[in-house]
């Protein structure tokens, strides 16, 4: 109700598997297992303003690509045609915060495990 809470000394976020979709209603924290091929993410959903989304990805001994929706504003490092490349044995986190309801407004960053 755009209350203000006070005194939160810890707030823990349900972490669950994703899919191919990247869903704002889900769970904020999402992992996704070991990547074994190549990865398109298909779509955004329930975008929502003010929401995030946090996918943990591990590549197998193989460096894989992954592919993500057109129209996203990428922070740090941009990628080229939308498409990332989790490099073998490596742990990526990828982070889309919603600033309206509609995936323009979708800004993305991306970090590889050096």
């Amino acid at each position: 109700n755009g209350n203000n809470i006070d005194n939160v000394q810890n707030v823990i976020h349900d972490i669950s598997a994703t899919g191919l979709d990247i869903d704002f209603a889900e769970d904020q924290l999402q992992t996704y297992p070991e990547l074994t091929g190549n990865v398109t993410f298909t779509t955004f959903q329930n975008i929502t303003a003010g929401r995030s989304k946090t996918i943990r990805l591990l590549a197998d001994s193989t460096d894989r690509t992954c592919t993500f929706p057109s129209g996203i504003k990428w922070v740090g490092t941009a990628p080229s045609s939308n498409v990332h490349t989790v490099t073998a044995s490596k742990y990526a986190i990828i982070t889309f915060t919603s600033f309206s309801t509609d995936e323009a407004n979708i800004i993305g960053a991306f970090a590889l495990q050096e």
